[in-house]
């Protein structure tokens, strides 16, 4: 009986260290560069979020970075450009970031190298 509850005690304590091994792996791959492009019958549009350590423990600084062009008889038109920051916590439970202005959820996929905010996903290139 005593073995038993040993080898429990054991496997908690290594199921216990995983969960926290698998949140960190996740928390140490969030900063980097990331990429979208989409292209729709009236325009054509490319994201980059950078993602940086932010002020406290969970957080990040994200930047977005949009460049688009409106397509018009046909043609795309000129290059537009758009910044937007946000600010993001991690919660190390779930593995996600939530945005804090409007709400996203952002899951990462580390394993596969990308991110996914609702249907867009974005590739990690550094």
């Amino acid at each position: 009986m005593k073995k038993v509850f040993e080898m429990s005690c054991v496997l908690t304590v290594l199921g216990i260290l995983g969960a926290c091994k698998i949140g960190n792996n996740k928390k140490d791959f969030i900063p980097g560069m990331y990429v979208s492009d989409a292209r729709g019958e009236f325009a054509l549009a490319s994201d980059t979020l950078v993602f940086s350590v932010g002020a406290g423990e969970n957080s990040y600084s994200i930047e977005r970075r949009t460049g688009y062009q409106l397509i018009t008889e046909g043609r795309p038109g000129k290059r537009e450009w758009g910044r937007e920051s946000w600010t993001g916590i991690f919660d190390a439970r779930s593995g996600l970031v939530q945005e804090m202005r409007k709400g996203r959820v952002i899951r990462f996929v580390p394993d596969s190298a990308y991110l996914v905010i609702g249907r867009r996903v974005y590739r990690k290139v550094r």
